[in-house]
């Protein structure tokens, strides 16, 4: 009888047991991870960023000098963490985040603008853009406010009156 109140004790204790102690420590890792970098980089302290990124990463960051490339510099200040915890990255086996050179490229990609958009004069654009939209909607109030012309019916007989439902028609 002791024997079955300990299986049974023993049972019940291991069906109270969470998940798999390593999946949630690689989760959290990565998310320590990623919190220690987007902290570090945009406090400026580019190397301890870099300490948390893979070797072969480090080298694609750096130039010959050693110093961090300016454009990953501006791209490390850019990315947030909510950005970055939406990404699947993964830790290698030293606990370093693999695949953030292609987010901090992807970063920069979407604040280049070409040499068109910088001759441009923006203040001309923009009231252009204007003019446009004060024409749009001038255009748009004339059609509505113009009233519609509708003659009256006079029925002359009984028999060619019509009801309210022939005429709302």
């Amino acid at each position: 009888m002791r024997i079955l109140t300990l299986a049974l004790a023993l049972l019940l204790l291991g069906s109270c047991s969470s998940s798999p102690k390593s999946e949630v420590n690689l989760e959290d890792a990565l998310n320590d991870a990623l919190i220690s970098f987007t902290v570090s980089s945009q406090a400026n302290r580019y190397s301890d960023a870099l300490d948390l990124l893979t070797y072969e990463e480090q080298l694609q960051i750096i130039d010959g000098n050693g110093n961090i490339k300016p454009e990953y510099k501006i791209a490390m200040n850019r990315v947030k963490i909510s950005a970055l915890q939406k990404i699947p990255f993964t830790l290698d086996s030293k606990g370093c985040i693999v695949g953030m050179v292609p987010v901090l490229d992807d970063a920069n990609r979407k604040f280049n603008i070409s040499q068109h958009q910088r001759s441009l004069n923006l203040d001309q654009v923009e009231k252009a853009r204007n003019d446009r939209a004060v024409k749009a909607s001038a255009d748009s109030a004339s059609a509505t406010t113009t009233p519609a012309v509708v003659a009256p019916v006079t029925p002359t007989t009984p028999e060619s009156a019509l009801t309210i439902d022939e005429y709302l028609k």
